[in-house]
């Protein structure tokens, strides 16, 4: 008599990244848009520089890469305003479902960091592609740091997905206002912040700080923090909407 070994069952995968493969349904919107989208931004900067070349300039900046971080905003906007309802009706919770869809858009940004990342040492490696022309090395101008520059553009990134998190819930819970409200706050509090500054004649003093503040603490850290606290505005606006 032979005894049957039954493999044991397989373990599955923790709830909230269940959840979070939702997100990969769309992944023509996710990746495939934004990919096309810097492809057509790239072939446009290099035709253009080629079609004009400029031999006196070392590098010509395109800011098309960009566009990826706006269509960012909207992909996030999209998930809450339509995703969430949806996975509503499958019994996911709002805990759940915007823990998961913060940790796909750290997934996110962590490949989409990478990829520019990489595509700006290839840029530098080419000479600028052969025509100059500077699209996805723009933080070269601002630190010399690989490592500040690859968790730079991961941080920003991410920072982006939160901001689109945090909109998508505004809308959410109080539609159209909610929107008028958040964007009339921003400019109040970014204007405010910039008349404070002249009345005060503080230009220098802030650039000076900012000059004297590590890179990395400027352009990872600080990305990071506003990006938490978006995160944590959604939530608490999010855990009292209902869709």
């Amino acid at each position: 008599m032979t005894a049957t070994l039954t493999p044991p069952p397989a373990k599955a995968a923790p709830r909230v990244v269940q959840v979070a493969r939702m997100h990969s349904v769309a992944w023509p919107l996710a990746v495939g848009a934004p990919a096309a989208i810097l492809f057509v931004a790239f072939a446009i900067g290099w035709v253009l520089f080629f079609a004009i070349p400029n031999p006196d300039s070392r590098t010509q900046f395109t800011g098309g890469v960009t566009s990826v971080f706006f269509f960012g905003i909207g992909f996030y906007v999209q998930a809450m305003t339509q995703t969430f309802p949806f996975a509503l009706g499958l019994s996911v919770t709002r805990r759940e479902f915007f823990t998961a869809t913060a940790l796909a858009g750290l997934v996110q940004s962590v490949v989409f960091g990478t990829v520019i990342y990489l595509l700006s040492l290839l840029e530098t490696a080419t000479s600028g592609w052969g025509v100059h022309m500077r699209m996805f090395g723009i933080l070269d101008y601002v630190t010399t740091s690989p490592v500040t520059r690859l968790f730079a553009l991961i941080a920003l990134f991410f920072l982006v997905s939160s901001i689109g998190l945090l909109i998508g819930t505004m809308y959410l819970r109080w539609k159209l206002i909610g929107l008028m409200t958040l964007s009339a706050a921003a400019v109040v509090v970014i204007g405010g912040a910039v008349v404070l500054i002249l009345w005060r004649q503080w230009w220098f003093t802030v650039g000076d700080a900012i000059a004297d503040t590590p890179r990395f603490v400027t352009m990872v850290v600080l990305p990071a923090v506003l990006a938490a606290v978006s995160l944590l505005g959604g939530w608490a606006v999010l855990r009292r909407t209902t869709p």
